[in-house]
């Protein structure tokens, strides 16, 4: 579990659990760990080039297995967001829930279709400092 108090206290907590949280996603789900990546990202299914008018019925049927191949990649994707998203909210500790529940940003990724927004507020509230005694500096104080 990550906890926000014992986050801040050891910024190495963050890292460690990134790792193990890329762990669960590369036995579970691998495909996602790109939504942990710097630049966090969902992972895409290719499109298939659609045939040019007169084409042959053997590329139209090839067409029509890749997009079917395509449209079963996408539903997996879909499907696989809430149970990622359902396991790093798991992983936190009450005081990061609360914490997360807390952020104004919390809104934008309470649905459990977003598991990305969800990381990256995970990591934004848990690699933000601790107190300094400014009031408009400690927001989440």
């Amino acid at each position: 579990m990550l906890s926000i108090d014992e986050c801040r206290e050891d910024g190495r907590l963050w890292i460690k659990f990134k790792e193990a949280f890329r762990t669960w996603l590369s036995i579970n789900h691998s495909d996602f760990l790109t939504i942990t990546d710097s630049e966090g990202k969902y992972p895409q299914a290719e499109e298939p080039t659609e045939p040019t008018r007169g084409s042959s019925d053997v590329a139209q049927k090839i067409y029509l297995e890749e997009y079917r191949a395509c449209a079963k990649e996408t539903k997996k994707f879909e499907d696989s967001k809430p149970q990622i998203y359902g396991a790093l909210y798991g992983s936190l500790a009450e005081c990061s829930q609360v914490k997360i529940r807390e952020d104004a940003d919390w809104k934008t990724c309470e649905s459990h279709l977003q598991p990305l927004k969800l990381f990256k507020l995970v990591e934004k509230v848990h690699l933000r400092p601790r107190s300094t005694g400014i009031a408009e500096n400690d927001q989440d104080e």
